[in-house]
């Protein structure tokens, strides 16, 4: 798609509606691509410089060339109403997001789907190997544990009148 003189456009429609969420059209040329679009309803051009690599096999791999840092990226993302990299728009992960209790639950939740049920060791998983993912796991549950603590201390420095009340009261 990103030959000299080829274009042509991508649309999103909701999928539950049908309703058309977005379009975008691009033209590219034998050093950039040019891209039409809108946002809320103002239309946008940008255009974005090209950049490429050599395959190990032969061949060259091309890449857009971040119009903010002039990184070479596979992926731009709209922020506001400019095409950059993920870094330039200060974007994060979704697994980078969250506070340590998310964190833990998600880690959790990722090394369980190794084991069978009841944390127990598959048929033809190692035993240091289990030994290894039931150590991960009993750390992220004293991690989680002590993240809740912190949190539940701060929440009663925060309300006094927390300390009262007969929930919190047992957990102290």
């Amino acid at each position: 798609m990103l030959r000299n003189g080829s274009g042509g456009s991508w649309q999103w429609s909701d999928p539950e509606t049908g309703e058309m969420r977005a379009v975008i059209g691009y033209r590219a040329d034998e050093f950039s691509v040019a891209l039409s679009y809108s946002v809320n309803g103002r239309d946008c051009s940008q255009r974005v410089w090209l950049g490429e690599s050599a395959c190990n096999y032969g061949g060259k791999r091309p890449w857009f060339l971040c119009p903010i840092g002039g990184e070479r990226v596979a992926v731009l993302y709209l922020r506001g109403s400019r095409f950059a990299c993920r870094h330039c728009q200060r974007l994060a992960y979704a697994s980078q997001g969250g506070n340590a209790l998310s964190r833990g639950w998600q880690r959790q939740h990722r090394t369980e789907a190794k084991l069978d049920d009841d944390w127990q060791r598959p048929k033809g998983m190692h035993h240091a190997t289990h030994v290894r993912l039931l150590s991960i796991l009993v750390n992220i549950v004293e991690a989680r544990d002590a993240a809740l603590g912190h949190y539940l201390t701060r929440m009663m420095e925060r309300y006094p009148t927390l300390r009262s009340d007969p929930l919190f009261s047992e957990l102290t």
